[in-house]
Parts: structure tokens; C-alpha cells; sequence
């Protein structure tokens, strides 16, 4: 069963990639990732330790945050980096290669799917609304296999990226020329969007990275 879950996990991540590449091209991807500047890496710096201190809080907490649809299979982190004691094949540093490449191939046309589902009209929002979009953005990563305390302490990083949202639809909402009044809002919203696609890159990125070494240093210790 675990090496379906896998293989069906991998297979998604390989195909969005193809998807990616198919509409895009590797040109559109790849100003994607040079269009990021030092200082969303270094705000994500923190907000990546902050995310891991909850998880990592929250797991240790009580077993119902270990739940999550890849742990009752007997694996551990997330499926798509397939560790499972049953699943040696994967173990393979090359094919973790592979899978890293396919997600960071396909995270940014998906990082602005998820901010025009999850941030997109934000200015419009209550707190409370705000806060439940963000909780249901941790609990949406919980289709890779990730437990229920990384769903809630993606919250963290959801709530942030809402803030950065925000911040950046104020500023254009208030620089808007009174020759473009009349789409104010649409434009703000687009650059709001635009601005926390490219932290929530950055974001993506290190954390891709952390983990990635992570499984690496898990099956071949």
C-alpha cells in the first residue's frame, strides 16, 4: 500500500511538472525563481524556524497531531519523499533528486493558485474569516501525507502571507493614479497577489531545500 501511495504521489508531482513545462516553458519558471529578491529569502528565514517550532511543538504535544494518512501507512514526514521502512526503492537519493526538481518545476503556477484561493480578496475579510482561510490552507498540505500538526502550523506561514497581502494592496491601492480609479481594487488585488506568490516562493524554496536534505540524510544514515 505504501508503495502505491507513493508512486501515485510521485506520478502527480511528475505530471504537474510536465503541465508546468508544456505551458509555460522552463524560461516562464525560471524568471519565476529569478524575479525573487534577498529579502523575501531573508523575512522567510524566521518565519521558516517559527513554522517548525509549532510543528515540532504540536507533535510532541499529544498523538492526535502525528495523525495524518501517510503515518497510518507507517511512513514518516510526507509521501512525496516517500520515507517508509517498506519502501526501500525510494530511498534512491536520485529519485528524491528527481521529485525535488518536479515540485520546484511545478510550485509556481500552484503557489499562485493557492494565493488567489487563500489571499485574494483579503481586504474585504474579518480576522475571523482571515484566520479560517489560513487554517484552511495548513489543512489542505495535509494531501501529501503530512501530519495534523504540520496542517495547523502551516497556519503560521498562511497568516503571514495574508499580512505581506495586505501590505502590498494597501501601497498600490493608495498609489493608484486617478486615471485608473475605476480598476483601483482589480489592480491592487493583482500586485497584492503577485507580491505574496513571490514570498510564499521564497518560502516554499527554503523549505524544499530543508527537507529534501532532511530525507537524504534519513535514508542514507
Amino acid at each position: 500500500m505504501a508503495y502505491v501511495a507513493v508512486i501515485l504521489v510521485g506520478s502527480l508531482s511528475l505530471y504537474a511538472a510536465v503541465l508546468t513545462i508544456r505551458k509555460n516553458g522552463l524560461g516562464a519558471t525560471w524568471r519565476s525563481y529569478k524575479n525573487l529578491v534577498w529579502y523575501d529569502f531573508f523575512l522567510s528565514v524566521p518565519l521558516v524556524a517559527l513554522t517548525f517550532a509549532v510543528i515540532i511543538g504540536l507533535y510532541e504535544l499529544a498523538d492526535v497531531f502525528k495523525i495524518g494518512w501517510w503515518m497510518l501507512l507507517g511512513g514518516r514526514g510526507n509521501a512525496l519523499f516517500a520515507m517508509h521502512d517498506d519502501v526501500s526503492l525510494f530511498g534512491n537519493g536520485l529519485i528524491l533528486l528527481v521529485l525535488a526538481v518536479a515540485v520546484m518545476l511545478s510550485m509556481p503556477p500552484t503557489i499562485i493558485r493557492e494565493e488567489e484561493a487563500f489571499r485574494k480578496g483579503a481586504q474585504n475579510w474579518s480576522w475571523k474569516q482571515r484566520l479560517w482561510k489560513a487554517f484552511g490552507f495548513g489543512m489542505i498540505h495535509m494531501i501529501m501525507g503530512v501530519p495534523l500538526a504540520a496542517g495547523i502550523g502551516l497556519m503560521v506561514p498562511g497568516l503571514a502571507y495574508t499580512l505581506v497581502y495586505l501590505w502590498e494592496y494597501r501601497r498600490r491601492e493608495r498609489d493608484t493614479p486617478e486615471s485608473l480609479e475605476d480598476i483601483r481594487e482589480t489592480r491592487a488585488e493583482h500586485y497584492a497577489v503577485m507580491r505574496s506568490t513571490k514570498f510564499h516562493l521564497a518560502y516554499n524554496t527554503i523549505v524544499l531545500s530543508i527537507l529534501l536534505v532532511c530525507a537524504v540524510v534519513l535514508v542514507t544514515g
